[in-house]
């Protein structure tokens, strides 16, 4: 495997996984399989990864408060996934909090409405995420 290749690889994942746009000649001859790609994936979260960090470390340069640095920059990756997981997670939320059947599980998480366990789940892990942030910021 060349390296040439492994960082296609990577801009396509970074491409599936986000919202940054990637020059379309990666994409000549590509046949859209994400099989290949998997691979790329850690690198791809490495790079979406440092634009919300990057936003963290300026606020927190500029003195702001942890907790409110930390929650800007989830809301920047939140923009920047086009809320990719955080979509995934209130789906399967729902479908096993909701679901009475494996089929009744998997009909709500193709249903494109959030529901209590959706808004719940994406409450908490917004706020976990946010609180530990924080704490690492603080120390």
């Amino acid at each position: 495997m060349k390296i040439k290749d492994y960082a296609v690889d990577t801009a396509r994942a970074v491409a599936f996984l986000s919202r940054i746009p990637m020059p379309q000649l990666l994409f000549k001859g590509y046949d859209g399989r994400l099989g290949p790609l998997v691979r790329a994936f850690p690198f791809a979260g490495i790079v979406i990864g440092l634009i919300p960090a990057l936003a963290l470390l300026l606020l927190l340069g500029l003195r702001a408060d942890p907790l409110m640095a930390a929650l800007i920059a989830l809301s920047i990756q939140v923009f920047v996934t086009g809320a990719l997981h955080e979509d995934g997670l209130a789906d399967t939320a729902d479908g096993i909090g909701g679901g009475k059947s494996r089929e009744h599980s998997l009909l709500i998480m193709k249903d494109s409405r959030i529901g209590t366990y959706g808004a719940i789940a994406l409450i908490l892990s917004f706020a976990i995420r946010a609180a530990a942030l924080a704490a690492i910021a603080r120390h």
